[in-house]
């Protein structure tokens, strides 16, 4: 909560019913603000969220993604570090939008690999343009998102001397 954005734009929210969330922080509240919510830390107000309501669909709990060429399961809601790419893998019932990211006649980000790069940083969650949205959609429904952390520093390749194998 540090370091979001003074405004996040369109967030998926549900149709017809009160924002639901818990903070790990009894000092969070969220306010509703009419067409838009405020996240306040305290007296201090943090970002506003603006929301683009959608009906949800809970068909999954998890999608399968490939991050810097590993293929993992991770569960909606997650925050997934990633150093140099990822790609989402769902059947092609479900439709990823990669919040920043566009490739002109592409509908869905299904099965794209994406580099930090060619996301927009603009689009980011926090200011430092590291965190990004993957959302997924069944049809017109919401079905949930994760978040790509881009802020991992690469793992150092580690070189060393042969080793000394005489006898």
């Amino acid at each position: 909560m540090s370091n979001v954005r003074k405004r996040l734009r369109y967030i998926p929210m549900k149709k017809g019913e009160p924002i639901d969330y818990s903070a790990s922080n009894p000092l969070i509240a969220v306010l509703d603000q009419d067409r838009y919510y405020n996240v306040r830390y305290g007296n201090r107000s943090v970002t506003r969220l603006m929301p683009q309501y959608f009906d949800f669909d809970n068909s999954l709990e998890s999608i399968n993604l490939i991050i810097d060429g590993v293929e993992t399961e991770v569960a909606l809601g997650d925050v997934i570090p990633v150093n140099e790419s990822f790609q989402v893998k769902t059947n092609e019932n479900y439709r990823v939008n990669v919040i920043g990211y566009s490739r002109p006649g592409l509908r869905s980000e299904q099965g794209v690999t994406i580099y930090r790069k060619e996301i927009a940083k603009r689009f980011s969650v926090d200011r430092q343009g590291q965190l990004f949205r993957v959302e997924i959609y069944r049809d017109d429904y919401f079905c949930g998102m994760v978040l790509v952390d881009f802020s991992q520093q690469p793992v150092a390749a580690i070189s060393a001397e042969p080793a000394d194998t005489s006898l």
